[in-house]
């Protein structure tokens, strides 16, 4: 069993819950096989002094996350203080870790920017390897401040850090490529997002509103269309389709839900739930202008669900026709069609076939056992360069 230390610049934790929840997933997956010990330090501003606080888990006996909030100044100065501030409370969190545990077999970074620094500063120290999951979609002119549009320091840390690392991750294809493209040429492993199959499988709730039952479930970042979404539904006959939104801010919750009454926007709820509106679901709509591989079509899958989405990013890599269908972009005709289609042909999807073939992919187990097996396999890399 290997003992890796996990950097994560996204992760759940008390200020953000939602935050990089599939990072959390994926930890718990790899401590299946090996030790995982998560540090994640994040900028509260209401802190009046830096908190630490470390727990483990019954459930997952190998895996351990330490959190570190310290105060996040407001000022220009200080927010450069607060990045030196940031630099030095990670360097000492290593630091401490490696003291009371010894040295990990191998650093994971979680999205370069910002834990890639402290990676490199591992590797100069302590001689250890690192290695790299990406899960910004960033890379694409789709998103908004996106690789391109950021400022020379961002795209320095991101390109050094992808050249200094062992091995790169990502959970598309898709995503390899454009980081290829784009930042440096790197070779990648595609392990796609593990979904908790305990809470996530197929157990469909029976339909009494003689209604084809549409859900949505995403932050409502702008590369989501919610406004496409919105016009679809208009376009659909209200007597036969029911559409559920679920996730969104509270403040765009409220002011949508005003604005269209017909719809159910039910705001953001706790990730296990999710998995009861997937269950009470005929088929999840998933209309962006640009995705990677979002972990709730996974889910979604999982639970048998077909999935209605553009073709753009790794959604090639997830649907097929014998999972749902996809649209182009921005094409809102596309996307009525695409969901009058499913609900007229529903019948001919088989849902506990569909949720069989995503649980083989995505479970835990399958996830965690692609992690390990990628960890030696960049391990025995690096022990061949230095022959």
């Amino acid at each position: 069993m290997l003992k890796v230390l996990w950097l994560c610049s996204w992760y759940p934790n008390t200020l953000d819950p939602l935050r990089g929840n599939f990072v959390q997933r994926h930890a718990q997956a790899t401590s299946l096989l090996n030790e995982v010990h998560v540090i994640k330090l994040t900028a509260d501003p209401d802190a009046k002094a830096v908190n630490k606080v470390t727990r483990s888990f019954q459930q997952w006996p190998n895996l351990k996350e330490t959190f570190i909030y310290y105060p996040k100044p407001n000022s220009f100065i200080g927010k450069t203080v607060a990045y030196l501030r940031w630099y030095s409370l990670y360097k000492y969190a290593v630091e401490n870790y490696i003291e009371k545990n010894g040295k990990p077999d191998l650093v994971h970074v979680h999205i370069p920017h910002k834990a890639g620094a402290i990676a490199r500063l591992i590797k100069r120290k302590y001689k250890i390897p690192f290695v790299v999951t990406e899960h910004w979609g960033g890379y694409n002119n789709e998103v908004e401040n996106n690789y391109k549009e950021r400022d020379y320091a961002f795209r320095s840390l991101v390109k050094d850090t992808l050249k200094a690392a062992s091995g790169l991750h990502t959970a598309s294809g898709f995503l390899g490529e454009q980081i290829n493209r784009v930042v440096t040429k790197i070779p990648f492993t595609v392990i796609q997002n593990a979904v908790n199959t305990k809470y996530f499988n197929y157990s469909p709730s029976e339909n009494n509103s003689g209604k084809f039952r549409l859900i949505h479930v995403s932050d409502g970042d702008s590369e989501k269309n919610i406004p496409g979404i919105i016009d679809a539904f208009q376009r659909l006959d209200g007597d036969h389709f029911d559409f559920k939104i679920i996730g969104l801010a509270e403040e765009q919750n409220e002011l949508l839900g005003r604005m269209y009454p017909f719809i159910d926007f039910t705001g953001k709820v706790p990730t296990r739930d999710i998995s009861d509106f997937l269950n009470n679901a005929d088929a999840l709509v998933r209309f962006s202008n640009m995705d990677n591989s979002p972990g709730i079509v996974a889910e979604a899958l999982c639970c048998g669900v077909p999935v209605i989405a553009t073709n753009v990013g790794g959604m090639v890599e997830l649907i097929d026709l014998n999972n749902g269908l996809l649209v182009n972009p921005r094409n809102v005709e596309q996307l009525v069609d695409a969901i009058q289609q499913i609900a007229l042909n529903i019948k001919s999807y088989n849902k506990n076939q569909i949720a069989e073939i995503a649980a083989d992919k995505f479970s835990y187990n399958q996830i965690g056992f692609e992690t390990d097996l990628w960890y030696k396999s960049v391990l025995l890399s690096v022990e061949e360069r230095k022959t």
